[in-house]
This record gives structure tokens, C-alpha cells and sequence, in this order.
């Protein structure tokens, strides 16, 4: 991409660009424009190299105990798990350390955070 490119040629004005763009990016989820917004959100990330797995994990605390029981299903599901109907019996708070365990090192991550 030639924002990159310019940044590491070592232009002064490229190294703003970034900035001006970060004020353009929409990813937000509004009714009416959610899936507008991530086309628009996940090219840039693509364009950018931009690869969330290697800056965060999801685990119990930060994520599987804040969604729904269904959404840690559609997770399990997401990730190739094998085990879903044995972990879906489980209570939230187990069910979200045993989604941790099962989604570790696959790369998995929430729509929001991936690059479309």
C-alpha cells in the first residue's frame, strides 16, 4: 500500500496520514450502516496488514463472559470445536473458561475484530 510505503521511505507529510485517516474509519455497528461500515472498516485493516490476532486474545474475562451463552455457541462453532453440545451444557462462567481453552491458538476472533 503506498501509505506504508511512504512512512517507511521516510516522508515527514506520510507519517500524517494515518491520522487523517483514523478520523474517516467507521466500524461501528448503527442500524442501517453496520455492514457498510465493517466492508469499509475490514479493507482498510486488509490494506493496512493489519492482523488482530497477533495483538489480542479472547478469554473469559475479556470477552466470553460479556456475550450471550449463544454467542459463545457461535464461537465454538466458528473455531471448529468438536466439543460444542458438551460445553453448551455448561454453566456461563464454566462455559466460558472451557470456550478459552477450546478457541486458544486457532486465531479466532469476533466479527468486529477481523479483517474482512
Amino acid at each position: 500500500m503506498e501509505l506504508r510505503q511512504g512512512v517507511e521511505r521516510g516522508r515527514p507529510h506520510a507519517s500524517a496520514c494515518p491520522l487523517c485517516v483514523s478520523f474517516s474509519v467507521n466500524a461501528l455497528q448503527v442500524r442501517g450502516h453496520g455492514a457498510e461500515a465493517l466492508a469499509h472498516a475490514g479493507l482498510l485493516a486488509k490494506e493496512a496488514g493489519l492482523d488482530m490476532t497477533a495483538y489480542w486474545r479472547p478469554s473469559a474475562a475479556n470477552y466470553f463472559l460479556r456475550v450471550s451463552k449463544d454467542r459463545i455457541i457461535e464461537a465454538l462453532r466458528e473455531s471448529g470445536a468438536e466439543n460444542v453440545e458438551n460445553i453448551a451444557r455448561l454453566k456461563k462462567a464454566a462455559m466460558a473458561e472451557a470456550t478459552e481453552a477450546t478457541v486458544a491458538g486457532k486465531g479466532w476472533l469476533p466479527t468486529l475484530l477481523r479483517a474482512i
